[in-house]
């Protein structure tokens, strides 16, 4: 919703850096910046890693096909 959101280019930025992450302190500074309540895991971000840093250890709260939903 590139017309919708307030910066959001730099918003994408952000976002495909926290999918692709090498550490895990990046993960907890974007969460926390922007309060994330829940973290959508599809097709579409599978592109950016297979399996982000961020979501290792974390179990899905909803699992529908090939799109996960977890909590931080």
């Amino acid at each position: 919703h590139k017309f919708e959101t307030l910066d959001a280019d730099t918003r994408r930025a952000e976002l495909n850096g926290w999918y692709q992450a090498t550490e895990t302190e990046q993960c907890a500074a974007l969460i926390d910046r922007y309060n994330i309540q829940y973290i959508f895991f599809g097709p579409e971000e599978r592109k950016l890693s297979e399996v982000p840093i961020c979501l290792e250890g974390r179990e899905p709260v909803l699992q529908i096909g090939q799109v996960a939903l977890y909590a931080p």
